[in-house]
């Protein structure tokens, strides 16, 4: 076990998962094969464009042609793939209150809000300022909205050269529901990134557990895991062993390699070591279309296992850990896959 490695991923992965809302740590939950019910939460195209993509969810929302997508829940327990919405475009910066009773997202210029279960019909909440992309959205204790919109400029510096920076600017909503600038700050880095500060935030925010903190907590940082060989010389990746939260004799081998930080690569092979080596691909190399360059995310609930693409959540797959098999995948475009609690 590569102790110091192992220890530097549970540092980093402190900050990276507990950025997840209380109630999400990401499979501490657990206990034995049973646990809380969960559903899987994704967006998937559609249409037969396969071309579309989904919105980066770390940089503010750019300007994007219109594109049907579907918000739909699949039940890993009852195999239920269902529909939540018909949407004419991608929901942008989602997230969920604290208990998962609704759930708000921006769309089309407008902030909508809809009751976490099956048949609810969304609620526009407020028409956003027609300014820069969006990057940040709240209502305070008091009901009134606040948006943060960013702009980037560039500067030429001189031929062959530019400078940019990114300008935020917070909004308040008016008694009267007007908007108005209440401040500007300057920031971000060099790929354009959003970017907050106390100065912008200026006061308390509620509680929210947002789709990207879901997304990051499932990144191999934030669990422990051991070498079972060394990075080759020509795509610089390990082979890694995690062990299932609920039986450490089964688990998944995956490559892993450091960049900005350590990412899981595919394929995913399901492994059960008790039992002669049993192995099970249950996310092949190539599934997740060269999204995030094959990185992968995953996560188990109870007795599920859930795969996708890094950052977006593209390309969901959904196999049972008792054995392998694998129950559900997306090969449409798709984004934003993460376990949630099931709608009430």
């Amino acid at each position: 076990m590569r102790t110091g490695r192992v220890l530097g991923l549970l540092v980093t992965g402190v900050a990276v998962c507990a950025s997840a809302a209380r109630g999400q740590s990401p499979e501490a939950t657990s206990s034995g094969w049973r646990s809380p019910r969960y559903v899987v939460s994704y967006l998937v195209s559609a249409s037969r464009d396969t071309s579309v993509e989904a919105p980066d969810e770390d940089l503010p929302d750019r300007k994007l042609p219109a594109h049907p997508w579907q918000w739909r829940m699949f039940d890993p327990a009852g195999g239920r793939d269902t529909l939540f919405l018909a949407l004419p475009s991608f929901p942008t910066r989602v997230r969920w209150d604290p208990e998962f009773r609704s759930v708000e997202y921006a769309l089309d210029g407008q902030i909508e809000r809809v009751d976490w279960r099956v048949g609810a019909r969304p609620r526009v909440q407020v028409s956003l300022p027609l300014d820069s992309p969006l990057w940040d959205f709240w209502m305070d204790g008091s009901g009134r909205w606040h948006v943060i919109t960013e702009r980037e400029v560039e500067t030429r510096l001189s031929p062959g050269s530019v400078r940019s920076i990114s300008y935020a600017t917070r909004w308040d909503q008016e008694v009267g529901g007007k908007w108005r600038a209440a401040t500007v700050d300057s920031g971000g880095d060099a790929f354009g990134g959003g970017f907050e500060t106390e100065q912008l935030v200026g006061g308390p925010r509620p509680s929210v557990v947002t789709v990207k903190a879901l997304l990051d907590s499932m990144r191999i940082e934030c669990r422990p895991y051991l070498t079972i060989s060394e990075r080759d010389t020509v795509d610089l990746e390990s082979r890694v062993w995690i062990p299932s939260v609920v039986d450490t004799s089964i688990g998944l081998e995956m490559g892993e390699w450091f960049g900005d930080t350590d990412h899981a690569k595919e394929p995913v092979v399901w492994v059960d070591r008790a039992h002669r080596r049993h192995r099970v691909t249950v996310y092949a190399r190539g599934a997740s279309h060269d999204d995030a360059l094959g990185q992968v995310a995953f996560a188990q609930r109870g007795r599920f296992l859930l795969v996708a693409a890094e950052y977006s959540g593209a390309y969901p797959a959904v196999a049972d850990m008792r054995s392998g098999k694998v129950l559900f995948r997306v090969s449409r475009p798709s984004a934003r896959a993460v376990w949630v609690p099931a709608p009430r």
